[in-house]
């Protein structure tokens, strides 16, 4: 037991550390895949390839879906909330902001979250303390908005970027009350999120624009965002909470924003305003405050019904995940 135990501690830090990397870079490449193609084909596409491999795993595992037509209608209102909508907003932002800034502003899906479960959510109450890094993170936002020397253009891009974010928070706040009590496994089921996300980001591109053109590297890179940091990323990502558990698990939330300002600094000569990189660092530590990170202790878990506890607004081996 020991020697496993080991084991799991060794391959946890790994994967932890190359799932930050993997979904630091998912920013990048969507920069790179915007110059070559509009937003919703840019979103589409990469779902499309992130459907087909998680598919693959799924029915290697032999895992079957069996969905009434209500449980339909949910999926394809979690696809449109979890899925479709930010991967569009997200590509369409790119176009304003450097990539190392939505990054950052996508880390604030935490935040939305807890806000909204908060207000929806009895047994979700916000302590004194909880508010308090709330509203210091809200602080690091503004401070990265900076709305006092941003253009107009570059202001809609870190809206889109906003809604983006409240958008994945509803998502995992819809999962937690409608979709988990179903106990469907986590592979087949964001199969199935992929899948219709896929159809409603198509429906997008008459409608955002259809531009698209071929051109080896943002193919490339658009490749990648589907089959690696969309399918596969995902499949790790719920090896790692199977193994770790979800607090530990949602350490990826703070370090994979990091690596897209790096990489947007370093690769792409981003250069951001002192009080962007000043509200960064303000938000994240706020953020892994509320989490429990800092070495504050959280609330106790909550008790759900069925039996059964979970800490407050998890990301379990049932849940869909949202990736940036």
């Amino acid at each position: 037991m020991q020697s496993r135990l080991s084991q799991t501690d060794r391959v946890v830090p790994v994967l932890l550390l190359g799932l930050s990397f993997v979904w630091g870079t998912s920013f990048l490449l969507i920069k790179i895949a915007d110059a070559a193609m509009s937003p919703s084909w840019v979103a589409s596409l990469r779902l499309a390839l992130g459907a087909i491999f998680v598919w693959a795993v799924a029915l290697a595992r032999r895992e079957r879906v069996v969905f009434t037509p209500g449980r339909w209608a949910h999926m394809a209102l979690l696809a449109f909330f979890a899925t479709a909508g930010p991967f569009i907003l997200l590509a369409w932002a790119e176009t304003k902001v450097p990539s190392g800034v939505a990054g950052v502003i996508n880390a604030t899906t935490p935040l939305w979250t807890m806000a909204l479960a908060a207000a929806l959510l009895p047994a979700e109450r916000l302590s004194g303390g909880g508010v308090a890094w709330m509203t210091g993170a809200f602080i690091g936002v503004v401070g990265i908005l900076s709305p006092w020397s941003s253009s107009a253009a570059s202001l809609w891009g870190d809206v889109a970027c906003l809604v983006a974010a409240f958008s994945y928070a509803i998502g995992f706040v819809y999962t937690k009350v409608v979709v988990q009590p179903w106990g469907v496994p986590a592979t087949s089921l964001t199969a199935v999120q992929l899948s219709l996300a896929t159809l409603e980001a198509g429906v997008a591109i008459p409608l955002v624009g259809a531009r698209f053109s071929v051109a080896p590297g943002p193919l490339a890179a658009l490749l990648v965002l589907g089959a690696i940091n969309t399918g596969a990323a995902f499949i790790a990502y719920h090896m790692v909470v199977r193994r770790a558990g979800a607090t530990r698990s949602s350490t990826v939330t703070y370090l994979s924003p990091v690596v897209a300002l790096i990489l947007g600094v370093t690769l792409r000569g981003e250069h951001l305003g002192w009080s962007a990189y000043l509200g960064s660092a303000v938000l994240l530590i706020c953020l892994a405050g509320a989490g429990g990170h800092l070495g504050i202790p959280k609330r106790p878990a909550v008790q759900l019904r069925g039996g059964g506890e979970q800490d407050p607004l998890p990301t379990t081996d049932r849940y869909e995940v949202s990736d940036p």
